[in-house]
């Protein structure tokens, strides 16, 4: 499956995003305490890194926080470039 942004173009690994929405997948396993941090993808502008069978994509965002790292989720997501 391809992915698409909200305006219906491909989307394709190194094309810049911007997060609308978390997979809810994703969110339905989450710790409440954690969801939060999650939040933080909404807006924000990154490079897919993957699109995965299903054509959810793949970025990430590093924490400023060492107990967390780096961070990975799938995302469903807008395009900023075409």
């Amino acid at each position: 499956m391809k992915s698409r942004d909200s305006a219906g173009n491909e989307v394709l690994v190194g094309d810049s995003i911007r997060v609308l929405e978390i997979d809810k997948r994703i969110t339905e396993f989450i710790p409440e305490d954690e969801k939060s941090d999650l939040a933080l993808f909404i807006g924000e502008v990154f490079e897919v890194e993957k699109v995965n069978s299903d054509g959810s994509m793949l970025v990430s965002k590093s924490w400023h926080s060492p107990e967390r790292g780096c961070s990975k989720l799938c995302v469903t997501a807008s395009s900023l470039t075409g």
